[in-house]
């Protein structure tokens, strides 16, 4: 899905988690959150992340401070879906480098 070019001053990629409905016919319809990622060509979204918020919020912060490359998204959510926890430890090493 691209939409026109934008300007991100200090950054390459800007990920935001966004919230989306879905519906299934064996669940019929939720919100879940997807993760876009905005690109000087346009913006990507990956749909369907997760139905935690605060878990898409959590990796979109990780990677807008990692600048990971949009390319590696996929991989990424799928290695932090099954392992959460090393979300946490991915989080408190990127804090720690701040200070």
């Amino acid at each position: 899905m691209k939409q026109g070019k934008i300007a991100l001053p200090g950054q390459m990629w800007q990920y935001e988690a966004v919230e989306e409905r879905v519906t299934r016919p064996d669940l019929g319809e939720y919100a879940t959150w997807g993760l876009r990622v905005r690109t000087a060509e346009g913006n990507v979204i990956l749909h369907d992340v997760s139905v935690e918020r605060h878990f898409v919020e959590q990796l979109a912060g990780l990677l807008n401070d990692q600048q990971l490359e949009p390319v590696h998204l996929e991989e990424m959510v799928n290695e932090f879906m099954s392992y959460p926890e090393e979300l946490e430890k991915a989080l408190a090493k990127a804090q720690a480098e701040k200070i």
